[in-house]
């Protein structure tokens, strides 16, 4: 719920019937001016009568009298008894040095929704740039301590743009983070020299005044500069907001993939968690536009059926884990595809592929205080994602018993074919008995499994009871010079390549890296800098 209300100056409502002119700057604030406003006739809102008034030849893309509120223009009624808006009303002329005044008098009837509700200064839009400052930016009124509270201070996501569909109207959807009242004003970006509307257009009369209900409120802003008013509130916004998944791996890996029930599933989402179904174009899944409140945290996920079993999306692969987006203030947006469980096709084996697992008890105790491993009564089991996570138990973790190899040394290991399509990364646990005993619940191994084209793969030694995460990119490594050249080394990966530079700003590709673990580097007479590049996820 949003409520709007304005700050004004009582009003006299006048008569249409009379004439009206225009005083400012321009003409050094002869009242009456010159030639009285023309009556354009009841053309206005509602009916209402329309009157302008043209100033030409003045200093182009300039404020009268430089700016600020001791200057401008005011509609009067040939005296200085009645006079519109309450305070000057304040502009920036055109390229060419023009501005026409628009003049509303009477009342709005009926009430169309837009403030003030009576005898309304307008202006052709001359071009200049217009801002939201007020209660609700950041900064507060364009105040900071860095600019000493001179309201100078600009709110990136308060600046308003011109409706194309329109004439003179600009526009904001600003997101209010705590339910209340505030005040603002539009005004010239960045400063109070330059042109600022209150509640009726002047320049320093009453702020405008706009009341949230709900957290995160989206609040559609507009300033309607040829009719002299404006709106802050009206219907919610909107955004059509398009989802996207690359499904590659499954549709290449799962025979049971059903390629019509691709969905996308989340809390504010019209169809909620219930889901709505995507379309494909070759393996990339997009949904219809999802219409969303601006200003949205949403909370989704893609799922689809594997001979009719329902399979969740997860980011980053880790089970539980939705997606989040905030839907921007945009009228529509599509949501950069992602692949599901984020895995693309070099995060998979690319074929068949035998891993060893290997670990050293050496000094080995079970978490969290004992007691140390036996080697002649004790033995050592692998659990992990590879198997489903099966329960801690020397039963169901049979199959996953470890090895002493060689015999007679504190080394145990475990090998086990992984099918193509697995993913490279690997979650995993030791165990001494069955339980789970190495370290803290969640506290795991994760590796990646970094062959290639079906080669077995033997995982770095892991300690019992030292957890270790292994890092997809990295493990760069130079060695010691040799017959005029050094060995560069790292953690292979499909896609990693190496990259040199003599200066760290100019770097140029290795031949040869790619998805290589090592290269022998020529040495010169300049210093060189080496890097590692994954350029694609």
């Amino acid at each position: 719920m949003l409520a709007v209300a304005a700050a004004v100056a009582a009003s006299v409502c006048v008569s249409k019937a009379q004439p009206y002119y225009v005083a400012g700057n321009y003409n050094g604030w002869s009242n009456p001016s010159a030639t009285a406003m023309t009556d354009d006739g009841a053309v206005g809102i509602n009916g209402i009568e329309k009157y302008e008034y043209s100033v030409t030849g003045q200093t182009p893309d300039s404020f009268p009298g430089g700016g600020g509120g001791g200057n401008g223009f005011k509609v009067t009624d040939g005296t200085w008894n009645n006079t519109w808006p309450g305070n000057n009303m304040q502009l920036q002329y055109d390229g060419s040095g023009n501005a026409t005044i628009y003049f509303y008098p009477g009342t709005i009837t009926p009430a169309d929704g837009w403030t003030p509700l009576a005898n309304r200064v307008g202006h052709n839009d001359t071009g200049e740039a217009w801002e939201l400052t007020g209660d609700f930016t950041n900064p507060q009124w364009g105040n900071t301590i860095a600019n000493g509270n001179n309201g100078t201070g600009s709110d990136p996501l308060a600046q308003m743009t011109l409706d194309a569909s329109t004439t003179g109207v600009y526009t904001n959807i600003y997101i209010i983070a705590t339910p209340g009242t505030y005040n603002f004003k539009f005004r010239t970006p960045g400063t109070w020299n330059g042109a600022a509307m209150g509640a009726d257009f002047g320049m320093n009369d009453g702020n405008a005044v706009v009341t949230t209900t709900t957290a995160n409120q989206a609040v559609l802003i507009k300033l309607d500069l040829p009719n002299g008013r404006w709106q802050a509130g009206g219907p919610p916004a909107y955004c059509n907001v398009q989802f996207s998944v690359d499904m590659t791996l499954v549709a290449l890996n799962d025979p049971g993939f059903d390629p019509t029930s691709v969905t996308v599933n989340g809390d504010a989402l019209p169809n909620g968690w219930g889901g709505s179904t995507l379309t494909n174009n070759g393996y990339v899944y997009t949904s219809t536009n999802q219409s969303i409140l601006v200003g949205t945290s949403v909370n989704y996920q893609f799922r689809y059926l594997s001979s009719g079993t329902p399979q969740y999306d997860a980011k980053g692969g880790v089970s539980g884990q939705n997606r989040t987006v905030t839907v921007p203030n945009l009228t529509s947006t599509n949501i950069p595809a992602v692949y599901w469980d984020d895995a693309s096709p070099n995060d998979v084996l690319d074929a068949d592929s035998l891993v060893t697992f290997s670990v050293s008890m050496t000094n080995a105790t079970q978490y969290p205080s004992g007691p140390a491993f036996n080697p002649l009564g004790d033995s050592v089991y692998i659990n992990g994602d590879f198997a489903g996570w099966p329960a801690w138990n020397p039963i169901t973790l049979l199959p996953y018993q470890l090895s002493n190899d060689p015999i007679g040394s504190e080394v145990y290991t475990y090998a086990q074919t992984f099918a193509k399509g697995h993913l490279r990364s690997v979650t995993y646990k030791y165990s001494i008995n069955g339980a789970d005993n190495e370290a803290g619940f969640a506290q795991n191994h994760f590796r990646y499994i970094r062959s290639t084209g079906g080669a077995a793969y033997n995982m770095p030694l892991d300690t019992f009871g030292t957890q270790y995460v292994e890092p997809k990119v990295g493990g760069l490594v130079i060695g010691k010079p040799s017959g005029g050249s050094i060995l560069v080394s790292w953690l292979p990966y499909p896609n990693v390549h190496l990259q040199s530079s003599s200066d760290l700003a100019t770097w140029l590709d290795v031949a040869g890296t790619t998805g290589a673990s090592s290269k022998s580097i020529t040495m010169g007479g300049s210093p060189q800098f080496f890097r590692l590049i994954q350029p694609t996820p």
